[in-house]
């Protein structure tokens, strides 16, 4: 019996042993994916029939899971799908397909323009192998100076979160009524923070207002920075910065006195400065008192009487 049952089992242990599997193609976006947004990629899964559906009784359908290898970088999130491959797709094809999406979120820290290797896995699957690449972000942060002065240098310090060597532009966008900023460098490169483990990098730009009117004292100035991916296309947020600008000169006035004006007789006003009096011929009048010439008083008038008398008495 024993010879019996070894001779109907060898031709089993004979037979090739079959590879089940699932075959995945990946399709993914053949431009970088925006950063902090979601992207999709396009997965085909195949499953082949002589393989997948050889049980007794053959299932209806094979599904699976579709995600992202374990050492997928974890600033990539992603959300997996589950596809379904159905029994009736074997014919003619030899294969039963059924496409799905992973849905991907890149964040911050992952470098741009560089190819990412990755690969989407599943229970007997095979595949699943493509590369990615991320785009450029640049995120700028700068609180407002303040004490910003006319002809006074004062520092701009700016924080740039890129994932890129970067190229900080920085344009007035509105001058002031009555003032700008010269000198303003048009351009400042920002090596990539992520080169050397941060993840920002802070700037210093220089501000020096200028002005060639008179008579103001506040003003302001809109600024517009914008961050460039260095040899690249595509911009970061723009961030505009509304400026306060003070004028320290005291305001010009015209004349070094005050005037009073007083109305004369006549009625026409003339003007008096208070600082000195000048006489008419423009030298400034003294305080000495002039002496009067004294007159005839009565005792003179009597003794020039008793002296006419006394010649007639002598004549």
């Amino acid at each position: 019996m024993a010879p019996r049952i070894a001779f109907l089992v060898l031709p089993l242990l004979l037979l090739p042993v079959v590879d089940a599997h699932i075959a995945l193609t990946v399709t993914p976006p053949t431009t970088p994916i925006p950063p902090f947004q979601a992207s999709q990629i396009h997965v085909d899964a195949a499953a082949e029939c002589a393989d997948m559906f050889v049980r007794v009784p053959p299932p209806t359908s094979v599904s699976r899971d579709l995600a992202l290898a374990d050492y997928t970088p974890k600033n990539l999130t992603w959300t997996g799908q589950t596809v379904t491959m159905p029994l009736s797709g074997c014919a003619p094809t030899g294969s039963s397909e059924a496409s799905g999406v992973i849905t991907v979120v890149p964040h911050q820290g992952l470098v741009a323009f560089k190819p990412l290797a990755l690969t989407v896995v599943c229970d007997e699957c095979e595949g699943g192998d493509f590369t990615l690449q991320v785009g450029y972000y640049g995120n700028l942060t700068a609180a407002v100076p303040t004490g910003v002065t006319v002809g006074t240098t004062t520092p701009l310090r700016v924080q740039v979160a890129a994932n890129y060597d970067t190229d900080l532009g920085v344009t007035v966008s509105k001058p002031g009524a009555h003032t700008t900023f010269a000198d303003l460098a048009a351009t400042t490169a920002v090596a990539s923070p992520l080169a050397e483990g941060m993840l920002s990098r802070n700037v210093t730009i220089a501000l020096k207002p200028t002005t060639s009117a008179t008579g103001w004292t506040d003003d302001a100035i809109e600024l517009t920075l914008v961050a460039h991916a260095h040899g690249q296309t595509g911009n970061g947020t723009a961030l505009k910065l509304l400026v306060p600008v003070h004028n320290v000169a005291a305001p010009t006035v015209s004349g070094s006195s005050t005037s009073t004006v007083s109305p004369t007789a006549s009625g026409t006003p003339t003007t008096s400065p208070t600082a000195t009096s000048p006489t008419t011929t423009g030298k400034p009048a003294t305080s000495s008192t002039s002496k009067s010439t004294p007159g005839w008083t009565p005792l003179a008038f009597l003794a020039l009487g008793i002296l006419v008398a006394a010649l007639r008495r002598r004549a």
